[in-house]
């Protein structure tokens, strides 16, 4: 059981990086997608 655990915490180590990492590049493709937005209606 306890070993069984262990391996729960350690995939979840894993795992809760590359979410936190997915979650971080989401937000700045968002950020970046304003800025280009905004200066093409700028540029035009």
């Amino acid at each position: 059981m306890r070993k069984r655990v262990v391996e729960y915490l350690f995939k979840w180590d894993c795992i809760f990086p590359v979410i936190t990492f997915i979650i971080n590049v989401s937000h700045t493709n968002i950020y970046l997608r304003v800025y280009l937005f905004r200066e093409m209606l700028l540029g035009i």
